[in-house]
């Protein structure tokens, strides 16, 4: 620990920048203790210090029970979940080769061209990078940037063999027509059918006459549901799109369904989004580091989860009140015309309705 001299040669921004360094260092929240301990400075100039970097947004306050700890704010990972140096060198790698060789084949590559190219070379040389599924399939955890400068001096030992099937994967990539094909190949490589499912669910909203085949939209969102994950922590998220979904089948019988389509791909977005981030979390916690479920939850997850499922609740209620609207403008059916025929079942359904009220008064 410092002693009291050297403490006071610090200025308020290297004491600032040593907590932020020690946050990253230890790759987990720290209480004001904790840093006061492991930086040699008042506890109580900390917590001044600390509540500076949280107006400055480069710290977040995390409340676990009744303990408060503190996070650092990062700006290149998802939902600031921690990564190591030599995870981080070696995404680096594989950005800065990818995006070269993308280049080679006369492609400029998008987000989704790098992720998915990358992710192919991370499980086949089993690189030790930390990967999640989120919304268009598996990913880095370290956020891609199409602007960023990836240069790095690290490279593996293998990095030739790295390279050279890097090669080989982005020319296969390369030769795709857009990022749907690219996406749609990583969910079948990965046996992710409710990715799948959800792609199609996506392109025939927007592309087809929903109206024309209600029945096709019906199947496909029975598939989706019988492919959401079980889990006990998934129920919320489960009885949501059940309700969803419920909603879709009553608006199948309206007149002209073409008519809410704006509203039902809009609710189905935040239907996916939230399930996603769920997917994000579930992979994460898959890590032995990253297991403790409830920690990593409240640490990373808990704002974000709560703000995905409030979203796709205000649209699932927007949907009803849009449907319930739809019923309300419904004319009533026309009156049969006063025929033979029309009486003769007139007729038929009055002495059905009498039988039947004889037979209700034999069981009471």
């Amino acid at each position: 620990m410092a002693d009291i001299n050297e403490r006071e040669r610090k200025t308020p921004e290297q004491i600032k920048q040593r907590i932020l360094e020690e946050l990253d260092k230890q790759q987990k929240p720290l209480s004001v203790q904790d840093i006061s301990k492991e930086i040699g400075s008042n506890w109580l100039t900390i917590k001044d210090y600390i509540q500076e970097l949280q107006q400055e947004r480069k710290v977040k306050e995390i409340v676990l029970g009744d303990k408060k700890v503190f996070r650092l704010v990062r700006e290149d990972t998802y939902l600031d979940i921690p990564i190591t140096k030599d995870e981080k060198e070696k995404f680096y790698f594989l950005f800065d080769n990818a995006r070269r060789l993308f280049k080679e084949f006369g492609k400029e590559p998008t987000k989704t061209d790098i992720n998915k190219s990358i992710i192919k070379a991370i499980d086949k040389f089993n690189l030790e990078v930390p990967t999640v599924w989120y919304l268009y399939g598996k990913m880095a955890l370290l956020k891609y940037e199409l602007e960023k400068d990836y240069f790095t001096p690290h490279a593996p030992k293998n990095y030739k063999e790295i390279v050279n099937f890097l090669q080989e994967t982005i020319n296969q990539i390369s030769k795709k027509k857009n990022s749907k094909e690219v996406r749609e190949d990583q969910y079948i490589c990965y046996g992710k059918t409710l990715y799948q499912i959800k792609e199609e669910i996506y392109q025939f909203i927007l592309k087809e006459d929903i109206n024309k085949n209600k029945e096709k939209l019906k199947e496909l969102f029975s598939s989706f549901l019988v492919c959401l994950p079980s889990q006990d922590d998934f129920n919320e998220i489960n009885e949501l799109v059940s309700k969803f979904i419920m909603i879709i089948r009553k608006m199948t019988y309206l007149e002209n369904l073409n008519l809410s389509k704006k509203q039902v791909i809009e609710s189905f977005d935040a239907i996916w989004k939230m399930i996603a981030m769920y997917m994000f979390y579930n992979s994460l916690t898959e890590y032995s580091r990253f297991k403790n479920k409830e920690e990593i939850k409240s640490l990373y997850f808990e704002d974000a989860l709560n703000n995905k499922i409030s979203i796709a609740q205000e649209m699932i209620s927007d949907l009803e009140i849009e449907y319930l609207n739809s019923l309300s403008k419904i004319k009533e059916p026309p009156k049969l015309e006063d025929n033979g025929l029309t009486r003769f079942i007139k007729d038929m359904i009055s002495e059905m309705a009498e039988e039947g009220v004889k037979e209700d008064e034999q069981i009471s």
